[in-house]
């Protein structure tokens, strides 16, 4: 017998059943695909252990981790009561949660602050323990530049302390630069690793193993078939990659010295987040307007996650180019009408759903009214936009919906009594 089937029929046994944890469904574009599966592997399971065992339902249940904006209104409402999983909806970091982490780091006085900065971000939150106090009253755009940049320090120190190769820390960082601009060019994130080592030469890929080795940025997966390339966060990679278009790329954009190849990079969708993260690592600040108008132009995503990030919450002329160039595209869009998945103007309301902004309001004010502008506009404050909500949508009795709703209000509430004297 297989380990993994001994292992359900153990579990078959207990009284309880066996709960399981699905992670990164949240890191999928549409999860809807995942979700199925995890259905079908139910039914699955419960077919083959029911004969035995007289169960009302599978003794496998699933709890699944997502944002709340990745599940349609009038989602599958089989699905959504379906007992043997669980939504378990994530959002940014209420009131409550940024004081509890603020209690695990306390060698930092600025920590409350850097925290707010961050908007909450979970991602980002998670990292603050690892750098050093900033000065206090950082911009938030130079806060994330800052905590990535002591990320990548700390990963490329340690594996320059290791007596396996002769390298400091900025050979390290150079092949990962090297590696960055061969991911681009090839258009895959995540390639096998012999095509990396043959791609780059023995050097460099002696480089970009040892750096692996230290678990910061990346390791190698290996299995019995292939060795790839892994990151270790989505969002970390994206802030690399930025990184790199900061130092190697933006400075001909802003010249309108634009290849193809750029032109190709600009209007990825894939490379919206790292885009955005680009902004933060420009050396000089007076090419971050020239850029947004070429984002704006090419790569409209990378502007809504710049508002999700809380990059320039106090940029006034950044601001305006930013919300004028959104309310352009979002013009007569209506999001009931094109279910289409994929267009720009679907992604950018997917995340001003989850962005705490009173730029939305006016970015999304002429919209016609749908799922994500009701939660976009309820969580920035839009208290009759929740009313609107209610009574376009109770009616449906979707529980996907109800959690949403909860946790908007959880959140804006939250940030009401935050703000109290």
């Amino acid at each position: 017998m297989r380990a993994g089937d001994e292992a359900m029929h153990l579990a078959s046994l207990l009284p309880q059943g066996l709960i399981l944890l699905v992670d990164d469904v949240n890191r999928l574009v549409s999860p809807h695909y995942a979700l199925a599966a995890i259905r079908a592997l139910s039914e699955t399971i419960k077919t083959q252990t029911e004969t035995s065992i007289q169960r009302n339902t599978s003794f496998v249940r699933y709890v699944v981790p997502l944002w709340p904006s990745q599940l349609a209104s009038g989602h599958d409402k089989e699905d959504q009561e379906n007992v043997t999983w669980e939504l378990l909806f994530l959002s940014a970091d209420s009131a409550r949660e940024r004081t509890a982490l603020v209690k695990q780091i306390p060698m930092h006085t600025g920590a409350q602050h850097m925290i707010d900065t961050l908007n909450g971000d979970p991602f980002l939150c998670g990292l603050v323990a690892a750098i050093s106090p900033p000065t206090m009253n950082m911009s938030p755009s130079a806060l994330i530049a800052r905590i990535f940049s002591e990320v990548l320090y700390r990963a490329t120190t340690d594996a320059a302390g290791t007596k396996n190769i002769t390298a400091t820390r900025g050979d390290f960082a150079g092949a990962l630069d090297k590696l960055i601009e061969f991911l681009l060019r090839i258009g895959e994130p995540e390639p096998e690793w012999g095509h990396i080592r043959e791609a780059m030469g023995d050097r460099q890929a002696d480089l970009l193993y040892i750096l692996s080795q230290t678990n910061q940025l990346c390791w190698i997966e290996q299995s019995s078939a292939r060795e790839t390339w892994r990151w270790k966060h989505d969002r970390l990679r994206d802030a690399l990659v930025g990184r790199w278009l900061a130092l190697n790329v933006v400075p001909k954009v802003v010249r309108g010295e634009v290849s193809d190849e750029v032109r190709a990079w600009l209007s990825d969708a894939g490379l919206a987040e790292a885009w955005a993260l680009s902004l933060v690592f420009l050396t000089d600040k007076s090419h971050q307007a020239s850029l947004l108008t070429e984002l704006g132009e090419h790569q409209p995503v990378a502007l809504a996650e710049i508002l999700r990030l809380n990059l320039f919450p106090q940029e006034t002329d950044l601001r305006h180019i930013i919300a004028t160039s959104l309310r352009h595209l979002l013009k007569n869009f209506d999001e009931r009408e094109r279910e289409f998945v994929g267009s720009p103007q679907r992604l950018i309301l997917a995340k001003l759903s989850q962005t705490n902004d009173s730029l939305v309001l006016d970015v999304t004010n002429d919209l016609n009214r749908s799922w994500n502008i009701w939660a976009a506009r309820l969580r920035n404050r839009d208290i009759s936009a929740g009313l609107e909500w209610i009574n376009k949508e109770s009616a449906s009795n979707a529980p996907c919906w109800v959690s949403c709703l909860a946790r908007t209000v959880a959140t804006h509430l939250g940030g009401m009594e935050q703000s109290r004297p």
